[in-house]
């Protein structure tokens, strides 16, 4: 995973995108109102518009980056206010995250002695994940804010 300050990254794994973080779904808010209590955007106003010309160009750059290195990163996406407010969130609560610590194949298989040591099946990586469940955060969070952007979900 590429972390970069103010950014939001994918990465492929296995040959599949794999969003930064994951909800089981999308939450969606009944008004506005939320949005207004937060006291800032969560989406940098230079990416608000995904029809202006700079905004196109930089999507076509991070998709052909995903494209063939596997990683895309979208600079500034987040402004300064909504990340340090999103960080602070997500690390006051990581004791009741669900955390693992594990080796494994890309294919989350066993390895087959069949095949050479040096084969995807037996090549091991290791995986250190947090996961959050989505009700521990605030709804009126820089976190589920961001999730809930149509600016985001156009992108993804």
């Amino acid at each position: 995973m590429v972390q970069q300050r103010g950014c939001v990254s994918a990465y492929r794994a296995a040959n599949r995108a794999v969003p930064l973080l994951w909800f089981p779904e999308r939450p969606r808010f009944a008004s506005t109102r939320i949005a207004e209590e937060y006291r800032g955007p969560v989406i940098a106003e230079r990416w608000n518009d995904l029809r202006a010309a700079s905004t196109v160009e930089r999507l076509a750059a991070a998709r052909k980056a995903f494209e063939t290195t596997g990683v895309a990163t979208l600079p500034a996406f987040l402004p300064t206010a909504a990340l340090l407010s999103a960080t602070a969130e997500v690390g006051a609560k990581l004791v009741q995250a669900h955390n693992a610590d594990v080796r494994h194949n890309v294919l989350q298989r066993d390895p087959d002695p069949l095949l050479p040591p040096d084969a995807v099946r037996n090549r091991e990586q290791h995986t250190r994940v947090s996961c959050l469940a989505t009700d521990l955060l605030n709804p009126r969070g820089a976190l589920r804010l961001l999730y809930a952007s149509d600016t985001l979900i156009e992108i993804i």
